[in-house]
């Protein structure tokens, strides 16, 4: 019966994120919800049959900020007497009851390999069917999507796996120096990033190269305290550093630049007069037409655009309660995140998993719109599994 849980759990897992990551496929569009939906049902009962009905709820400032943006939703969708607004609240609350709520109570479930095998497993699915679909060629000249509608999206699924083996790269470098693993995480980390230079996201591809800066600093902070220095760190840390540049260097001089070139620094040269490609204006009309409940529906019908920022998007279209608490949870989450890390990485081999997830949503969603995207579901599993999973 454990081992069926076990598997099952695992399954429901998997087509969360599958879920999430096929959120911008048009031609999955009709099996979103109902992967959701079902997979957060299983997972709820599995953790009621094997708690044998008392779950504990775990409840923190986390918990009580995500609660009042639920609310603030919930309440918007009664003053506008909108059925999606409704369903939008029970949606959002599904990540809460899956990763900081069900997953936490089963400990011995919810382990770090589950969550690895299940997130490759969906992004990988999704990467191999884009590419049979639509296979890419490094002389493009224009942009890959494969399966999205749109190759932002391609490259905000490549930035999330990034940032997956990352933190996969780091923990094999840093915890139990296993230099093999650390080799194979680099080059899946170099695919991802050919995979964003194909898409040609700027938001995709600036986001990598700060998550990497930041990462890159916290462990040499890490690395030096009042005491003493810790030399092999700061020597891992040289090394890897050093392998990044060369292997820019090698990249500058190969058939890759040419892509890099083309595709994203093409963009930022030839939108130099508004690097945001228009948004600052759109972002002024949502601030000023949002409402503290409700939507700026007028500023929607006037723009048919939306906010393409994740945050700005609650406020336009649930108010400024609704989005105040969305802000203030992720700022919350980011310093929990950077607390756990300098707390528990002598310790704990992942430590860096909520830091490095949380960061890269917020960076990307500061360009596009990401609710119940993978990039989210991502971060608030690592919430959930290093904050929540006592």
């Amino acid at each position: 019966m454990r081992k069926m849980f076990k598997v099952l759990t695992f399954i429901s897992l998997m087509c969360f994120f599958l879920g999430g990551t096929a959120l911008r496929i048009e031609s999955f569009s009709s099996y979103i919800n109902p992967l959701l939906f079902i997979s957060t049902f299983v997972i709820i009962i599995i953790s009621l049959l094997f708690s044998k009905g008392s779950i504990e709820f775990y409840i923190n400032k986390l918990t009580i900020i995500y609660i009042f943006f639920i609310l603030g939703i919930i309440f918007s969708a009664l003053l506008a007497e909108s059925y999606s607004h409704l369903l939008f609240s029970i949606k959002v609350m599904l990540p809460y009851l899956v990763f900081m709520v069900c997953l936490p109570s089963l400990r011995s479930f919810f382990t770090f390999r589950m969550v690895a095998i299940s997130f490759i497993t969906s992004s990988t699915l999704i990467i191999l069917l884009s590419f049979v679909e639509k296979t890419p060629t490094l002389n493009m000249s224009a942009t890959y999507s494969g399966l999205f509608d749109n190759p932002n999206s391609m490259g905000l699924l490549a930035a999330t796996f990034f940032s997956f083996m990352l933190t996969l790269f780091v923990s094999n470098l840093f915890y139990k120096v296993n230099f093999r693993r650390a080799f194979f995480y680099f080059i899946l980390m170099i695919m991802a990033l050919l995979l964003i230079a194909l898409s040609s996201s700027r938001t995709s591809f600036v986001a990598t190269i700060i998550i990497v800066t930041i990462i890159i600093v916290f462990y040499v902070l890490d690395s030096i305290n009042i005491n003493r220095i810790n030399l092999k760190q700061i020597s891992i840390v040289s090394i890897t550093v050093l392998i990044l540049i060369l292997g820019t260097v090698v990249l500058l001089y190969s058939d890759l630049s040419i892509i890099i070139e083309e595709g994203i620094i093409g963009k930022f040269t030839s939108r130099s007069g508004d690097t945001t490609a228009g948004r600052i204006d759109i972002w002024r009309n949502v601030l000023s037409q949002a409402t503290l409940f409700g939507d700026s529906s007028n500023f929607r019908s006037w723009s048919n655009m939306s906010a393409h920022n994740t945050f700005l998007s609650i406020i336009e279209n649930y108010g400024w309660f609704s989005g105040a608490f969305y802000i203030l949870f992720w700022i919350a989450a980011l310093f929990k995140s950077i607390i756990h890390f300098f707390k528990n990485n002598k310790t704990d081999k992942y430590a860096s998993f909520p830091l490095i997830c949380t960061t890269t949503f917020i960076l990307l969603s500061t360009m596009e719109v990401l609710t119940m995207n993978i990039s989210e579901i991502l971060a608030m599993c690592s919430i959930g599994y290093s904050l929540y999973r006592k």
